[in-house]
Formats: structure tokens, C-alpha cells, sequence
């Protein structure tokens, strides 16, 4: 059951008003409405304005704490303490060439440079190289998110098939939590 319009209470409203959330129907009514709605706000708004000038937040700053948790970003682990760590260091005993993977994971992260060029798509060097910058141009400019997708990709690869980086993810989930984001991401590729 739609409402009517408060404004002409002929029509059907189709429309709210964003501040008083009174429904409308037409820009004609919106236009005699908002007139009104700025009359009754300004004394209300002046009063709360002097009152509280210093401790007042604007209006669209004001938001609920569950909103605000809502879209914070996961805290990321203190990883300094891993150096250390005495099964980190029996893994890198156990698996010699685990150190050269991790930095060549690492590596993949960063942006590229003229002495270590983007990453390119074919496996193959040598010949049809100028189609390979025609193709990384395409791919657009470099950003941390791409450096962090080359990364993950280049620890799916390692860790199906090495057991060295195999036990340090188990060993990562372990010590600083879920391993979701990384399976989330090969399951839906």
C-alpha cells in the first residue's frame, strides 16, 4: 500500500524527502516541501549549533558503532616476532630453498622496475617480446593491489606444489589466525 503525498495529498508519493523523510510525489511538491523543511530546521539547528559549536559532529559523521565496525579493515598481524621463532627457524633448517621462496613471493609484491620488468603472461622469452609490453600496458598501471594478486598467485603455485611452503602457511594460520583469505580466493578462481 503505497502512502500519499503529504505535500498535495492528491497523488501517490514516489519520492522522501532526505531530511525529514516526509513522501512526495513530484518536483513541484519537493520544491514547496523543501521550503518548509528549511524554515522548521534553521531554528532547531541554530539552537543546537550555538550550544554545542566545539563538541558537535556534522550530521553524515554521526555514525553507530556497529556501522563503523563494520567496514574497518581486519588488523593485520606484528609479523617481527616470526624472525625468532623457533619452528620458523626448524622450517627454514628442514627446507633450505624455503628462504628463496619466501623472498621471491615477496619480490612479487613490488613494483616493478626497469631492472625487474612487469610480470609477463607467457612463459615463453625471447621473441615476440614487443608483444608482451603492448600486452602489460593493457594490463594498466602498476597498484599495491595487483602486487599483493601477483603474490598470492605465486604462493598458490608454490604452496600445491612444495612441502617447505605447505608447513609455513600451516605454520602462519597457526600462530596468527585463519587462512581464509587465501583459500577464499583460489577456491573462486
Amino acid at each position: 500500500m503505497t502512502s500519499h503525498c503529504k505535500v498535495c495529498d492528491e497523488q501517490p508519493s514516489k519520492y522522501k524527502c532526505p531530511q525529514c523523510r516526509i513522501p512526495y510525489c513530484s518536483i513541484g511538491c519537493f520544491k514547496t516541501h523543501k521550503q518548509q523543511c528549511r524554515d522548521q530546521a534553521k531554528p532547531e539547528d541554530s539552537k543546537q549549533d550555538d550550544a554545542n559549536m566545539s563538541t558537535a559532529e556534522p550530521r553524515a559523521f554521526q555514525a553507530s558503532e556497529e556501522h563503523v565496525a563494520q567496514y574497518q579493515q581486519p588488523e593485520v598481524p606484528n609479523f617481527a616476532s616470526l624472525e625468532k621463532s623457533p619452528d620458523f627457524l626448524r622450517l627454514l633448517a628442514k627446507y633450505p630453498n624455503l628462504k628463496s621462496q619466501l623472498k621471491s613471493i615477496w619480490k612479487a609484491s613490488l613494483e616493478p622496475t626497469e631492472d625487474r620488468p612487469q610480470r609477463s603472461y607467457r612463459a615463453r622469452g625471447g621473441r615476440g617480446s614487443f608483444r608482451d609490453r603492448a600486452r602489460q600496458r593493457r594490463r594498466g598501471p602498476w597498484t599495491p593491489e595487483q602486487g599483493h594478486g601477483d603474490a598470492l598467485d605465486h604462493l598458490r603455485g608454490t604452496h600445491e606444489s612444495d612441502e617447505g611452503m605447505r608447513e609455513f602457511v600451516d605454520l602462519i594460520t597457526l600462530k596468527y589466525g585463519t587462512r581464509s583469505r587465501i583459500e577464499s580466493r583460489s577456491v573462486s578462481e
